[in-house]
């Protein structure tokens, strides 16, 4: 007896990807039919907080940092469980006060980064990647390094207030 056709409808529904799931694709060219994995297969992508809040107060002469400010040369850990290398972009985020006098926050600024650029031979040792956001003569600047590890090294009336990590 041949095997009855089913339709796809007929087979049972999915709730979760599984590691070893495929989806066929059939072009109806020369190329023919073929296999993808189901989890690679996408549409847009997603924004993670990774470290920091995107509140931010202010006293009457300095924003409340957010991320740990450090030392030139002190590094922090990021939280347990999340990793640079998960994500294709690293945004980092600013927010600027008008004056050491003025408490009122004036301007939100981002700067990001594609992950690759921490494989590269220059951040290997103490440095890591920088990123600066230097809107009208004021900035911040955060390193992050491929070991996950980050660094607010200097600033001037902003506040790094969060890292996000961004993938495609």
């Amino acid at each position: 007896m041949a095997d009855e056709k089913k339709r796809l409808t007929d087979y049972p529904e999915a709730t979760e990807l599984q590691d070893n799931d495929y989806v066929m694709v059939d072009n109806g060219l020369a190329e023919g039919t073929k296999k993808y994995k189901a989890k690679n297969l996408g549409g847009g992508g997603s924004v993670e907080l990774i470290v920091g809040n995107m509140q931010a107060s202010f006293t009457t002469s300095t924003p409340s940092y957010v991320l740990p400010n450090s030392a030139l040369g002190a590094w922090n850990d990021l939280p347990e469980g999340k990793h640079f290398a998960d994500y294709d972009e690293i945004m980092l985020v600013v927010i600027f006060q008008q004056s050491p006098s003025d408490a009122q926050p004036q301007s939100y600024a981002t700067m990001s980064v594609p992950t690759w650029m921490l494989d590269t031979g220059n951040n290997l040792n103490d440095y890591g990647v920088n990123m600066y956001v230097m809107p009208n003569n004021r900035g911040a600047q955060v390193a992050i390094r491929k070991d996950d590890k980050y660094n607010v090294e200097n600033y001037n009336y902003g506040s790094p207030i969060a890292l996000l990590g961004i993938k495609y």
